[in-house]
């Protein structure tokens, strides 16, 4: 029987439950780096500081992940990926339900650093991972799903927790997306979870058709080492570095920008759920949409859109255009989820993929760090989100530029280490 479509039992290939529970766990982090944005303006007003000062629970989560992630793929060579994925969520969740107790921005500082390190074991590399053991063909598609859970997260708690603030208190509201972190993340690993196909008696999506065709399953490509020597890995880091800096700049600040121009906060947040909720359509067929037109179409698309999405938040204050702006956003915000993975892997193949995504998502996680303060910063200093939204606008121009030159530079280390250009696409 062909383990493409289902297993020995006749069943469902066993694969697309580890997508689901990877979608689960990015879920779970869609919490960090999404829902916790509600609570900036409301906390920061209750504790009496500045958005700036707040927004650095943000920064101080992305930077504990960005120091700890060159060194999670190595861990998790030494290290039972599952048993470790099953700690990492209850801790983190624990973390988050514990953020109801602080009075302090020293104690909302601490608690994001232990969210920080503790997601980095349960959400990017274990999910790539995971993807990459099961998944031979179709991988491109299984990881674009496994990670559109993030906005599933955002669409369904954002606007929850903006009601309990509003009705209840801003410590509740904690508390309840601290309880759906741990449902999200813990029961479908302990129950579900499996690391890799030969646990189940499986084989990986594909490879038996790859074997019988004769193509090579092997790790190709170039080794860490010499990834991090070549020009394309660092024009890509760059791009990497700008696409999450404007990304998480705009999108961790955007239901306080509405608030700020008159909405409702809990009309913000159902605005915001809805971008999420294009945002998970969009995540998961972005993988289909780089597999199908190749790295620069699709680049090219996702990068313009973005452009504009940034461009239309500065007229917002007229609905019809912040409709257009929720729309644009949603659509392009599978830039967060598939040129990290889908990327990294088509430049730089398999050989060390692990590695490499490892250090592509430090900077990206350094972008994140960096985007959100420097929004905050524009805030508190000219009473203004909007130059920055224009300043991003440029930025992910000068992203989908560096992109297309870190793949013609790639394209020729591939054809001088190998002898023939690696099928990059156009």
């Amino acid at each position: 029987m062909n383990e493409t479509q289902t297993s020995r039992r006749g069943r469902l290939f066993y694969g697309w439950v580890i997508v689901l529970c990877c979608m689960l766990l990015s879920a779970a982090s869609g919490i960090l780096s999404g829902v916790l944005s509600t609570f900036f303006k409301p906390v920061s007003e209750a504790l009496g500081v500045s958005r700036s000062a707040f927004s650095l629970t943000s920064t101080v989560l992305n930077l504990t992940i960005m120091l700890m992630m060159p060194s999670v793929a190595g861990i998790f060579r030494r290290v039972p990926l599952r048993r470790t994925v099953i700690c990492s969520a209850v801790f983190a969740a624990t973390a988050v339900f514990c953020f109801s107790f602080a009075r302090s921005l020293v104690v909302f500082y601490v608690l994001s650093a232990l969210c920080g390190f503790f997601s980095c074991f349960m959400n990017a590399v274990p999910i790539v991972i995971l993807t990459s053991n099961w998944f031979v063909e179709k991988r491109g598609v299984a990881t674009s799903i496994s990670f559109s859970g993030m906005g599933l997260s955002s669409m369904l708690l954002s606007p929850l927790a903006a009601k309990l603030i509003e009705t209840s208190s801003w410590q509740t509201a904690y508390r309840v997306v601290g309880i759906a972190f741990f449902l999200l993340s813990v029961p479908s690993s302990v129950f579900l979870l499996k690391e890799k196909p030969a646990d189940c008696g499986l084989q990986p999506l594909g490879a038996a058709h790859a074997a019988e065709s004769g193509r090579q399953t092997s790790l190709a490509g170039f080794s860490h080492k010499e990834t991090i020597r070549q020009k394309s890995f660092w024009l890509f880091a760059v791009a990497i570095a700008f696409i999450s800096m404007t990304s998480y700049g705009v999108q961790q600040h955007a239901i306080a920008y509405w608030s700020d121009l008159g909405y409702p906060v809990v009309e913000a947040a159902r605005w915001y759920s809805v971008m999420m909720a294009i945002g998970i359509a969009s995540k998961a067929c972005m993988g289909a949409v780089y597999d199908k037109f190749g790295i620069r179409k699709a680049s090219t698309f996702v990068c313009v859109t973005a452009c504009l999405a940034y461009v239309m938040f500065n007229f917002c204050g007229n609905r019809m255009l912040l409709i257009c702006t929720v729309v644009l956003f949603g659509v392009s915000s599978g830039i967060q989820i598939v040129p990290p993975t889908y990327i990294t892997n088509r430049l730089f193949g398999d050989q060390d993929y692990s590695a490499n995504y490892g250090l592509i998502t430090t900077i990206y996680y350094l972008g994140m760090a960096i985007g959100i303060p420097f929004s905050a910063f524009w805030h508190d200093s000219f009473d203004s989100y909007r130059p920055a939204w224009c300043i991003y606008a440029c930025m992910i121009a000068a992203a989908l530029v560096l992109i297309f030159a870190a793949e013609h530079s790639a394209r020729k280390a591939w054809k001088g280490a190998f002898g023939i250009p690696y099928d990059l696409k156009n």
